[in-house]
């Protein structure tokens, strides 16, 4: 079950920033899938995965203070271009999902009130104070 799997994802991405970049693409392509295709429920796992999409696409690192602060080797510049891409196809998604149908729109809804709730957008904040 897919609310099964979300249960079973969200300790490990609790710690995102600990796992590889490669693993968050693969976990966001899968999280996109089940919500396009509605498969998880409207429950907590479906506020917890648009949540955690949000944040993926939303509050990553900016891809030239991250060439700043990392040496200027080809293997960070390549892991820098997959996370901008990355973050590209999610707001693809999301402006896909406002467009698709009322369930669609209410599972946008869903994690951005995650966001807000849990006053995950001072992430954002802290990022661009860093940045500057």
């Amino acid at each position: 079950k897919a609310s099964e799997l979300v249960d079973s994802l969200a300790p490990l991405l609790a710690g995102a920033r600990r796992i590889s970049a490669r693993l968050r693409k693969h976990i966001s392509c899968r999280l996109c899938s089940l919500i396009l295709y509605r498969g998880i429920a409207s429950s907590p796992g479906l506020s917890w995965a648009a949540t955690w999409l949000i944040l993926e696409g939303f509050l990553q690192p900016h891809a030239a203070a991250q060439m700043r602060s990392s040496d200027a080797s080809e293997d960070s510049s390549e892991s820098l271009v997959q996370a901008a891409l990355l973050r590209s196809r999610l707001l693809r998604f999301f402006n896909s999902l406002g467009q698709l149908s009322s369930w669609h729109v209410q599972a946008l809804a869903a994690g951005a009130e995650g966001l807000l709730s849990l006053e995950l957008w001072r992430l954002g904040i802290v990022q661009v104070m860093a940045g500057q």
